[in-house]
């Protein structure tokens, strides 16, 4: 399970990135959640509620699969 936070675009190569075994699947088990790095983190949540619907879109993809989430952070 991976969760990014980068650009779509670098989002959108990444399962190519994983040995063909492993199954990925957009909105699933794979998503991104880009964010603008100019903007401190309080007003992001404040503007954009970016943090908890990051963090509800964790628990809903623990839900979903049973399995671990892991979070990958890119810059």
């Amino acid at each position: 399970m991976i969760m990014m936070t980068w650009d779509p675009l670098t989002f959108l190569s990444l399962p190519s990135l994983f040995p063909s075994h492993h199954r990925y699947t957009p909105e699933y088990n794979l998503m991104a959640a880009p964010y603008d790095w100019r903007i401190p983190p309080r007003k992001l949540q404040e503007r954009d509620q970016h943090f908890s619907r990051m963090k509800q879109k964790v628990e809903d993809m623990h839900s979903a699969t049973g399995q671990t989430v892991v979070l990958l952070g890119h810059s």
